[in-house]
């Protein structure tokens, strides 16, 4: 770089930076063909020239990303100088510069968990949450490095705000980053076993906050058999700690075959039925089956709302009687014409309403769907016993409800013993490709 220009980017001298531009006014052109260079965003960020760094993120916003010799951004540069007001202003016109890669693929969000810098982590998420997502080229994330580093704050932080995220995408963080492997497949559990300092208060932090107790790393280790292997380092409370809670060693876990046994085992008909629903609202296109849930809104309103208000109405009390007849409330149809009605009327709301939980039953945590159909049920038989023509006809209903009552818990059943047998899985082998059971 021109002498001037770094002397005008160290000093923050704007004017001289434009005299420069009379001079050659390709000036910064020229600079951002070459690849890796300390450009005058560089320099005026090092240097802490807030108005200088503005100004040129204004004229060239792609120095922001660029790379100097060593590997770095003027961000990088900007965190490392503490020089955090300039590194503010800069991220207030472009937030992703928080997720930019430096050298060995370090970001910011990297960077302040090595320092243990609980506020700049704070702020960097507040700014940016899908920098939490971001690994190094050693495949660590920031919870790795806070756990690498022994930053107890930095780990507190970033794990529980894995937690309390509102973020749509915050579930899926909260469990993939949180037992996110590096490149030797060591998860943040591994790398606090590892550890000398802090480690129970980690173990106990990272146990609250749902981490994975047995995930075997590419050495074929779980974190307890880590912390057998260290017991003369004087961890032993970290290892009752991780035992109490579930923590296997890799032997217990190989021996025990959950992933073999369950592909081994007998395909029943609950789990059948639950794979052939599954495939089949996979391959439903999206409009397709939020159409059909519209449309099944409709047929459970409309079937529900006639039993309320059957055809013809119901049999009113006397005007002026002060005793209400026991054939007040009751349909005026006679048993026959009720049967027609309430036979399709309710083969129709219980098809669309059973139909309607089969598609939205699937996946984690589906099986709540099941907890407001239930007393909607009830409330519907219980209307049907209040106007039926006669009450003679009240153990056909509670036949009704005993059916629809047996088909619900049956259902439930089925998809709970489903989810337990994946979840038994999960716990016991600690590490299953997804792929493998999708």
């Amino acid at each position: 770089m021109d002498g001037k220009l770094r002397e005008a980017a160290q000093s923050g001298n704007i004017d001289n930076l434009y005299e420069l531009f009379r001079e050659d006014p390709h000036l910064l052109e020229h600079i951002d063909e070459v690849p890796f260079f300390d450009t005058p965003l560089h320099t005026a960020a090092a240097a802490g020239q807030v108005d200088f760094a503005v100004e040129m993120m204004n004229l060239k916003p792609s120095f922001a990303t660029k790379l100097n010799p060593d590997g770095f951004t003027p961000m990088h540069l900007a965190l490392q100088n503490d020089r955090n007001q300039l590194l503010f202003e800069l991220l207030k016109i472009n937030k992703e510069l928080i997720r930019v890669k430096g050298k060995k693929g370090v970001t910011l969000l990297h960077y302040a968990a090595e320092q243990g810098d609980a506020d700049l982590l704070a702020k960097f998420l507040a700014a940016c949450p899908q920098c939490i997502i971001d690994v190094t080229v050693g495949g660590q994330t920031a919870l790795h490095i806070a756990a690498e580093k022994t930053k107890l704050e930095a780990l507190e932080l970033l794990a529980r705000w894995l937690r309390r995220t509102h973020n749509k995408d915050g579930g899926f963080w909260e469990l993939e980053v949180m037992n996110w492997k590096d490149k030797e497949g060591n998860t943040v559990l591994h790398v606090v076993a590892s550890n000398t300092e802090n480690q129970v208060e980690m173990i106990r932090l990272l146990l609250e906050c749902g981490v994975r107790k047995n995930i075997i790393n590419l050495s074929g280790l779980t974190a307890l058999d880590i912390l057998q292997r260290r017991r003369h380092v004087g961890n032993r409370e970290a290892e009752d700690i991780l035992s109490q809670a579930g923590g296997l060693n890799a032997y217990s876990i190989s021996k025990s075959r959950p992933l073999a046994e369950l592909l081994r085992s007998k395909v029943e008909f609950s789990e059948r039925l639950m794979i052939t629903v599954t495939r089949a609202r996979l391959n439903i296109p999206s409009d397709t089956r939020n159409a059909f849930l519209v449309l099944a809104g409709l047929v459970i309103t409309a079937t529900y709302q006639a039993i309320f208000n059957p055809p013809g109405g119901v049999r009113q009390a006397e005007a002026g009687s002060t005793e209400v007849p026991s054939e007040a409330g009751r349909s005026i149809m006679d048993t026959n014409s009720f049967l027609w009605f309430y036979i399709p009327n309710t083969a129709a709301f219980l098809t669309t309403l059973f139909l309607t939980v089969l598609f939205l039953i699937i996946g984690p945590n589906g099986e709540v769907v099941l907890f407001p159909l239930v007393p909607i049920v009830i409330c519907y038989v219980m209307s049907t016993l209040v106007i039926t023509p006669t009450p003679k006809f009240t153990y056909f209903i509670w036949l009704t409800l005993a059916i629809a009552a047996a088909s619900g818990c049956w259902l439930f059943g089925a998809h709970l013993y489903w989810l337990l047998k994946i979840k038994k899985v999960n716990r016991s082998s600690g590490e299953i490709n997804k792929s493998v059971l999708e």
